[in-house]
């Protein structure tokens, strides 16, 4: 068992249904899964902006069958790259984004998630991209398990080749739920990943929650190396790296209560290295 420290860091209001999180340059970038807009947190100044992704689609609290549904941010470095979840058809949009000119660059990923679903028989009702990192020359997307044939796995996509792959990944339980990838963070050689089990077995519809392990894997044979559940009751969708040293290091974790809610609880996890 992995000692933990999970602490409440903050909380923002303004940002509801927060399902991804970037902490860079002493911002937090967050996401929402039901809002069209990008979240920028100035943990100095403690006060909050918010840049829309798609220019012709401003909304927030957006009703669930219409959401885009953006489930995972991450960073090549420079620029930010949202994700939609590609659970349905609607779902399909990623969007670059430059922190430095706050430029959106919207981009349609239905044939490159149709083909992924194709290629690797992960059907429309199992495809739930909730996480995603870069590595070297590839982007890794994290499907999470929470359809009815419980297919975690992680997506590579070359960004240098006309080229995918698909890692099944198998992750335990907890209170006897499956559980499924919610986010995931490349650290050096190790990718640390979040996973939530919620009691129903569907990539659309919400079920009572029964809580999220933390893990880490290899990141090159994905072999996993340990899991431990942080929460029974909370269901954390986001994760960053926010501190490190040599012997511990912290992140930052963003919680979807599934509410109408328009504050988000950030929390911060300390875990041995």
């Amino acid at each position: 068992m992995k000692e933990f420290i999970l602490d409440l860091f903050l909380t923002i209001k303004g940002i509801g249904a927060a399902s991804g999180l970037i902490y860079q340059d002493s911002k937090i970038y967050v996401i929402s899964d039901n809002s069209n807009y990008l979240y920028e947190y100035s943990v100095e100044n403690q006060s909050l902006k918010k840049e829309l992704l798609i220019a012709d689609s401003p909304g927030e609290n957006i009703k669930k069958s219409e959401k885009k549904d953006f489930e995972s941010i991450s960073s090549d470095g420079k620029d930010l790259y949202v994700f939609g979840s590609g659970s349905t058809a609607k779902r399909n949009i990623a969007v670059r984004y430059s922190p430095s000119s706050a430029k959106t660059d919207p981009v349609d990923f239905s044939e490159i998630f149709n083909n992924l679903q194709n290629t690797y028989a992960v059907d429309q009702d199992n495809f739930n991209i909730e996480g995603a990192c870069f590595a070297d020359h590839s982007i890794l997307l994290f499907n999470r398990g929470n359809g009815p044939q419980n297919q975690n796995g992680i997506f590579s996509i070359s960004t240098t080749e006309d080229t995918t792959s698909f890692t099944p990944i198998e992750l335990p339980k907890i209170q006897n739920v499956a559980s499924g990838f919610t986010d995931a963070v490349r650290v050096e050689h190790k990718i640390y990943f979040l996973a939530t089990a919620e009691d129903v077995a569907s990539n659309y519809l919400d079920g009572e929650v029964k809580g999220t392990l933390i893990g880490r894997m290899d990141f090159e044979t994905k072999k996993i190396e340990f899991t431990q559940v942080i929460s029974e009751t909370h269901k954390f969708e986001g994760l960053t790296v926010y501190k490190e040293d040599n012997e511990k290091i912290s992140f930052l974790l963003c919680e979807d209560s599934d509410s109408d809610t328009d504050e988000s609880h950030i929390y911060k996890l300390t875990l041995p290295k």
